[in-house]
């Protein structure tokens, strides 16, 4: 019987084989654009931001033609804003102007089942596969053709729609299954392309729950694990300085990672978040409510509210944090893949 596609996903989430580290370099690109897939989105628009605010140019990717923002302070003189259908199998070579040079790609382009367009108010309808599957494909190919140094992809923490086919909607990242499905591929698609090309040439996946706008809360605030166990909020500015300090390190290259602050946090299951939190020698209060509550239970909220999280909640020891980017990063841990049984998944589920 042919595997179904949350089959595949399941089975080659966690692959076993690690492949060779290959080291970012932007040696020789440092004078390209960074482009920018999903430009037009609220994440987007953070990274314009903070790059022009670094004098970094910007190539700006959207499916359709948009007016430079005038409600955020740049320098619009370093930004190109490029009109182009990244879902279009057959016109996946007309990435290579916008591709070809490019110093990094962030891929945050997020599809919509049903969408209208503000200014000709005509309604269009997308399958979350074009941006998520087909769109990834011709990405990935692009920058794997073009060697671009860094690619950046923007996930979903999709645990709850890969482990229960009841489930039509993820609790943790607020999507529909059937969307958390396709962005689940997009990911398997990114590992299973470099798995198998030269070095200088990278990707970075980031899984996020809920997004929201307006806070920057910064580094020392932010949490990510690489257990799968658990999630939470995480603010669109705080999300696209990840991006963009992402694609500049090493540690995190060829890694797949959940992003979240450390006071959100939301366990896929809290029965098992629990027994992996006691088993490290943490007390139950100290699992809810963080190091603050190591020897007491917390009066009430008002108590908890004014201690501020300190430590993990539902510690596993798969979580890092710390006061810079380069602490954040220090212990991530490389994907492990099996390229052999990825690739016969892939071909059993008629995935190209």
């Amino acid at each position: 019987m042919p595997l179904t596609r949350r089959d595949v996903l399941i089975s080659s989430t966690f692959p076993l084989i690690k492949p060779v580290l290959h080291n970012l370099n932007l040696d020789g690109n440092d004078n390209g654009y960074i482009s920018i897939i999903g430009a037009s989105g609220e994440t987007g628009k953070e990274c314009i931001r903070i790059l022009t605010e670094e004098g970094r140019r910007v190539n700006a990717i959207s499916r359709k033609p948009f007016e430079l923002f005038d409600d955020i302070d740049i320098d619009k003189k370093l930004v190109k804003s490029v009109s182009l259908d990244i879902k279009d199998r057959k016109g996946a070579d007309s990435l290579d102007d916008v591709l070809k040079g490019s110093s990094a790609v962030l891929f945050l382009a997020n599809a919509k089942r049903k969408y209208k367009y503000i200014k000709t108010d005509v309604e269009e309808f997308q399958n979350y596969e074009d941006i998520d599957v087909y769109a990834m494909q011709n990405i990935v190919k692009g920058c794997i053709k073009h060697r671009v140094p860094r690619l950046v992809y923007v996930s979903g923490s999709c645990r709850s729609c890969l482990a229960d086919n009841r489930v039509d909607y993820d609790k943790i990242c607020g999507l529909e299954c059937e969307h958390c499905i396709a962005k689940q591929i997009g990911e398997n698609i990114i590992r299973k392309e470099y798995s198998i090309v030269p070095k200088k040439t990278d990707y970075t996946i980031i899984r996020t729950g809920y997004l929201f706008n307006g806070v920057n809360r910064g580094v020392s605030e932010i949490e990510l694990n690489q257990d799968y166990t658990k999630s939470g909020m995480i603010s669109r500015v705080d999300l696209a300085n990840l991006c963009i300090r992402s694609l500049e390190n090493d540690k995190t290259s060829r890694t797949t990672f959940e992003a979240y602050y450390r006071d959100s946090t939301q366990p896929y299951d809290v029965k098992e978040s629990l027994s992996k939190c006691t088993a490290l020698g943490k007390s139950v209060e100290e699992c809810f409510f963080g190091s603050s509550f190591k020897d007491r239970k917390p009066d009430n909220i008002e108590d908890v509210r004014k201690n501020p999280i300190k430590g993990s909640i539902f510690t596993t020891g798969e979580e890092y944090s710390g006061g810079s980017w380069e602490e954040l990063f220090g212990s991530l841990k490389k994907d492990n893949i099996d390229l052999e049984k990825m690739l016969q998944e892939f071909k059993d589920a008629n995935i190209d």
